[in-house]
């Protein structure tokens, strides 16, 4: 699983931001037996951040963007005629389709991408870093048929939610209460209804240890207040309840984190561990079909930081408590992303193959291609014939060609209707 990885310098801030989030509780009591006058003097003397600096309060609510917005600079080459990278796209269900791209455009679809929407939230700024990296069969945002949410990081640190109750026709933004100016990692957002919701903030980490930030709001979204610190979690975390909820720790950490009271306390989720196998690796928090169902792909090592790599599908069907594990087929093939369709329905799909399991593992059937799904990156199945992949799509000009232009660096989606079969790319706004 991908992870991102950033500098001593940024670790160290890291823990300086952890001890000013500390004081700030204990200048927030000082602040009541103080005068104010006083209280500023130390702040003064300090020459720090007491407390989480609030980002600005604005909320934006009720703000239709119905139609088509006008357009947001497109930060398009004017040698190229490429659409901006998408940096995440979800496909609940079939024919549904969100796409953000690189400008920070949101488009929506409801026809499989035949036609295209702009539902961009209103006072959502361009990102200047990745704030969602789904893992492999992964929602990066919330898409249930109460809501609609996602995330995004501003150039000064600011985390913004976004929420929708009508499908992105209508949107309200808000600003979660503390900035971010050190830099993040993957920001996610996790919304149970329409009213209860976590944002998750991944700080900068190193290979041996990682922090995730935890907000909770119980207004769908206009107020948002820090509920915890996940120490060992690369997050970003999922709920499935109000209570029960779970996070994907970092690679030299435990490999699963869970609560059970809403998200103010973590533990680490013990999940089964192969004889003779070590170093487990899992591909993100894990994907549940409803309160109780849920799956996770996780893979290990014979011996640490040599291949083979052994994958497994671990499953729960009491909402987390107990795990149990099912052996997946070892491929020449690597497998980059896997989807979820019912318990007993899965795809696994790689660059060359794509293997589909109706009984929970215990067969398999594979299919290949009619084209190399290049560098893919996530794949969802709907259904047993419907899915959408995204892939490279880099395109080069004839290199025989006197002083050939230099090769377009672009991604793209690809639709299937076949189960796999064949792939179609899917022509985007």
């Amino acid at each position: 699983m991908n992870r991102r990885k950033f500098d001593d310098n940024q670790v160290l801030q890291q823990y300086v931001r952890m001890t000013t989030r500390r004081i700030g509780k204990v200048s927030k009591l000082v602040t009541t037996l103080l005068p104010f006058a006083v209280f500023g003097l130390l702040v003064s003397a300090c020459g720090t951040k007491v407390a989480s600096t609030p980002a600005s309060p604005t909320t934006t609510s009720s703000i239709s963007t119905s139609g088509r917005r006008p357009s947001l600079p497109s930060y398009r080459s004017s040698s190229s005629t490429l659409t901006p990278r998408i940096t995440m796209f979800a496909n609940p269900r079939p024919g549904v389709l969100w796409v953000r791209l690189a400008t920070n455009q949101v488009y929506y679809s409801s026809d499989g991408g035949k036609s295209w929407v702009d539902q961009t939230p209103p006072n959502w700024t361009r990102p200047t870093r990745y704030v969602s990296t789904p893992a492999a069969g992964a929602l990066p945002m919330t898409t249930t048929k109460n809501i609609t949410a996602m995330a995004n990081v501003t150039s000064n640190g600011i985390v913004q939610i976004a929420t929708s109750l009508d499908g992105g026709q209508k949107w309200q933004t808000t600003n979660l209460p503390e900035t971010f100016s050190q830099g993040t990692g993957p920001v996610g957002v996790s919304f149970i209804n329409a009213s209860d919701g976590w944002a998750s903030v991944n700080l900068p980490s190193g290979s041996a240890f990682a922090f995730t930030d935890v907000f909770q709001t119980t207004d769908g979204g206009e107020t948002w207040n820090f509920e915890t610190q996940i120490n060992g979690a690369a997050g970003p975390v999922e709920f499935i309840t109000p209570t029960v909820g779970f996070a994907a720790g970092a690679p030299a950490a435990h490999p699963l984190f869970g609560t059970t009271d809403g998200g103010k306390t973590w533990h680490a989720v013990s999940l089964p561990i192969p004889s003779g196998d070590v170093a487990e690796n899992i591909t993100g928090a894990p994907i549940f079909l409803n309160s109780l169902d849920g799956f996770v792909y996780v893979y290990f090592e014979k011996t640490l930081g040599h291949n083979p790599l052994l994958p497994y599908m671990d499953m729960t069907t009491d909402g987390g408590k107990t795990w149990s594990q099912v052996s997946l087929p070892l491929v020449n093939d690597n497998v980059s992303a896997w989807s979820i369709v019912s318990a007993n329905d899965w795809f696994l799909i790689g660059s060359h193959l794509v293997m589909q399991t109706t009984d929970g593992g215990k067969t398999w059937t594979s299919v290949t291609p009619n084209r190399t799904l290049t560098n893919l990156q996530a794949a969802v199945f709907t259904s047993d014939s419907d899915g959408v992949a995204e892939i490279d799509t880099t395109t080069c000009p004839d290199r025989s060609a006197p002083n050939p232009a230099p090769c377009l660096s672009n991604n793209g989606l690809v639709l299937t209707t076949d189960g796999g079969k064949t792939w179609q790319n899917l022509s985007l706004p």
